[in-house]
């Protein structure tokens, strides 16, 4: 009894270290690699912002966003 209310309490533990870590929601971890695809293109100023929108815009639609209902 007493080992199951100490695994009980590591897996409670363990799901709560979780649950304080969220994911990045998909707009920002699309952002993220489009930083980084800007940062590998070299460009500076207007053309890489011209990077960053035509990437940010090819993850809208490509389908990688998830609609939130």
């Amino acid at each position: 009894m007493k080992q199951l209310a100490i695994l009980m309490t590591l897996a409670l533990g363990c799901s709560l270290v979780h649950a304080a870590d969220p994911a990045k929601p998909p707009q920002q971890t699309r952002m993220a690699t489009c930083q980084k695809e800007a940062t590998a293109s070299g460009k500076k100023g207007e053309e890489r912002k011209e990077v960053l929108r035509a990437c940010m815009a090819a993850g809208k639609t490509n389908g990688k966003t998830e609609k939130t209902g």
